[in-house]
């Protein structure tokens, strides 16, 4: 028997509306478009091998990322404990892959717990995107959700 996703809770900023998306966990997002753009965050998860540090996992993301968009530019990453856990944080701006359009993505990982021996870890990543006019406002909100991710 192979072990599933780790059980986990977290809850919405507030006028956050939970929903899905095809490769997600979940999907969180604004209810309404603002300016056109549908405010969200994307929690998603894969099992990775134990021997993946944060180092490799920022660097392979990054290069994912880069790939699509090539104009990404990085202005912050740092490491942090949020929910009692540690969390790589890279805040980034770059152009929309087909509207062009200046957006701004603020890229949480991390861990999941591990219990005995085994070949891989459970590997989250929440990525946050907004028009970049607005990061200001959805940056607080973000790790607002972030803090309250934990394990149970």
């Amino acid at each position: 028997m192979l072990p599933g996703i780790p059980p986990f809770v977290f809850s919405l900023p507030l006028g956050w509306v939970l929903d899905e998306a095809p490769g997600a966990l979940a999907l969180i997002r604004l209810p309404e478009e603002i300016d056109g753009f549908l405010i969200n965050g994307i929690l998603s998860h894969d099992k990775v091998s134990r021997t993946v540090d944060f180092k490799e996992a920022a660097a392979f993301t990054l290069q994912r990322l880069k790939a699509g968009c090539p104009d990404v530019e990085v202005f912050m990453e740092k490491f942090m404990q949020l929910g009692g856990r540690p969390v790589f944080l890279r805040a980034m701006r770059m152009s929309a892959p087909k509207s062009g359009r200046a957006i701004s993505q603020l890229q949480s990982i991390w861990f999941g717990p591990t219990n005995g021996p085994g070949k891989v870890v459970d590997f989250f990543q929440c990525v946050f995107t907004c028009p970049a006019e607005h990061v200001n406002a959805v940056s607080p909100q973000a790790l607002h959700f972030l803090a309250s991710f934990k394990f149970v």
